[in-house]
């Protein structure tokens, strides 16, 4: 199958129409947005070869529907919504097949890798510390709810405004922010013994 010429979106990420006078290489996209779409799927998967995976197929996907795009939206918008949709579908199918090796008896092929962490070697008990911190903030952001999880990892990791993630999610801000506000009160007690006492208290109650 040969592949057709994209739509072409412009360098400030706003797309314009495509036109026979505007063709900039898909390949300049890809490099563009590909970090920040292996780190979106690393949140998601915990697994940093998976998270390159995906990514390649995301970007297989948007090439295939870049005429679907609205020229009045954002590119990263509308990227972030193609990846965040794939990754869901992936840790989905992931699910399956966990309950159906469980019910097969056959070993299952996941878990949950840790993301890279910075190297503290100078420091061994605070490398260990810290290790024991982040599997267990990748384990509590991994049992959250779909829709709370999607949108921790879109603004305390991705660094997405409300209002960008409502526009990704298609959602009202209003419904982004008590997502956030419950999602925290989740994290805060799956994460209540790295939290000082104050915040305990405060999360004493786990919902």
């Amino acid at each position: 199958m040969t592949l057709k010429e994209p739509k072409i979106i412009n360098e400030s990420e706003s797309a314009v129409p495509a036109s026979d006078n505007f063709a900039p290489n898909f390949d300049d996209l890809v490099r563009r947005h590909q970090a920040m779409v292996i780190n979106l799927c690393a949140r998601f998967l915990n697994n940093r070869q998976d998270a390159i995976d995906a990514a390649q197929d995301i970007f297989i996907k948007v090439y295939y529907a870049l005429d679907e795009f609205k020229p009045e939206a954002q590119f990263s918008t509308w990227l972030y919504r193609i990846s965040v949709n794939h990754c869901l579908n992936l840790l989905r199918s992931r699910k399956r097949k966990i309950l159906f090796s469980l019910f097969t008896g056959q070993q299952g092929a996941y878990r949950n890798d840790l993301l890279l962490v910075e190297d503290q070697a100078n420091n061994p008990e605070k490398e260990l510390l810290d290790k024991e911190k982040f599997t267990a903030v990748n384990r509590a952001v991994a049992a959250l709810p779909d829709n709370y999880r999607t949108v921790i990892i879109l603004h305390r990791f991705q660094g997405l405004a409300y209002q960008q993630i409502a526009d990704v999610l298609g959602v009202s801000v209003a419904t982004v922010e008590s997502r956030l506000h419950r999602a925290k009160k989740k994290l805060a007690c799956s994460l209540s013994k790295y939290l000082n006492d104050q915040v305990q208290e405060s999360n004493r109650k786990c919902v």
